[in-house]
C-alpha cells in the first residue's frame, strides 16, 4: 500500500508545468526533489551549516508564504528546527540582522 505523502501534492498557480506570469516553471514540491535538495545541501541546515537529523531537518520557505513566497522549490531549503522557529516569517536579510545583534548584545562588556 502506497501512502502518498501530502508534500506531493502541493503547487501553486496550477498545475505542474503551468508557466507562472513570468514565464519560469515552479517545480513542485516533491518528496524526491526534498531528498535531492537535501543531498545537495550535504544533510547541513542552508542556514548555519548544523548537521541534520531527521527529526531536525525542516523545510523553510526563503520568502515566507504569508510574505507572498511561492510553495515551490525554488523557494525552500532545508533548515534546522531551531533556525525555522527563530526565523518565522523574517526575510533572510531581517533574521541576519537580527542575529548579528543578538550576538552582538551577548558579546558586549556589562557596563
Amino acid at each position: 500500500m502506497h501512502v502518498e505523502n501530502s508534500v506531493d501534492k502541493v503547487t501553486i498557480g496550477g498545475p505542474f508545468g503551468v508557466p507562472p506570469s513570468n514565464g519560469r516553471l515552479m517545480p513542485k514540491i516533491t518528496a524526491k526533489r526534498l531528498r535531492f535538495l537535501l543531498e545537495n545541501q550535504r544533510y547541513k541546515c542552508a542556514m548555519t551549516g548544523w548537521d541534520l537529523t531527521p527529526e531536525t531537518a525542516t523545510i523553510d520557505h526563503v520568502i515566507a508564504l504569508s510574505k507572498g513566497g511561492k510553495n515551490t522549490m525554488d523557494n525552500v531549503q532545508i533548515v534546522h528546527s531551531l533556525v525555522n522557529q527563530a526565523k518565522h516569517t523574517m526575510s533572510m536579510q531581517q533574521f541576519v540582522e537580527m542575529c548579528r545583534a543578538v550576538a552582538a548584545h551577548a558579546d558586549r562588556k556589562p557596563d
